[in-house]
């Protein structure tokens, strides 16, 4: 979700929460929602569906932007592309096609963009999944400890992976 290719941070996690499809017949959330795919596409305004906005500025509340600010810079990524409520069988969802090309992209592309200073990317959930160690930090790269809900815990950490995404955020050029 969000400006994949071109993101200045990206959030990682698990799977997108459950979602009761209202807005599947609309036409124009079908065009929205392939645009989303080809990875340009802005965060959803509250007006464009108003339950995804709701749960990523409560993501994002804790660099203190603007959401508006925000739609064009940073991108959700998730291991699983599918709607559920809870992933209870995590080993067959890795072993999923798209969850397989996610991760291969992850590990050959976004990663070391993150190595290299060009992004910033913060595991918030699965860390495990994604193959990085709880509590990991590079330059731009980070597993902070965070709640099942994908917010992260208050701390040092927490105060590091802020001040990063915000300084990244605030200047288009590498870290």
């Amino acid at each position: 979700m969000g400006p994949l290719r071109t993101a200045s941070v990206v959030l990682l996690y698990l799977s997108p929460g459950a979602d009761d499809g209202a807005d599947a017949d609309s036409q124009v959330n079908q065009q929205r929602q392939m645009r989303m795919r080809g990875g340009y596409e802005s965060l959803p305004s509250p007006n464009d569906n108003e339950a995804t906005w709701r749960w990523g500025s409560s993501r994002t509340a804790c660099f203190d932007e603007d959401w508006d600010f925000l739609r064009t810079r940073m991108a959700f990524l998730n291991i699983g592309a599918y709607h559920s409520k809870e992933v209870k069988q995590t080993r067959m969802l890795l072993t999923l096609p798209s969850s397989r090309v996610t991760l291969d992209w992850v590990n050959r592309t976004l990663f070391p963009q993150a190595i290299a200073g060009e992004r910033v990317v913060v595991c918030m959930r699965s860390q495990r999944l994604w193959n990085l160690a709880a509590g990991q930090t590079g330059r731009a790269l980070f597993a902070p400890a965070v709640t099942r809900g994908g917010y992260m815990h208050h701390g040092l950490m927490r105060e590091m992976v802020v001040a990063t995404v915000k300084a990244y955020l605030r200047d288009s050029h590498k870290i």
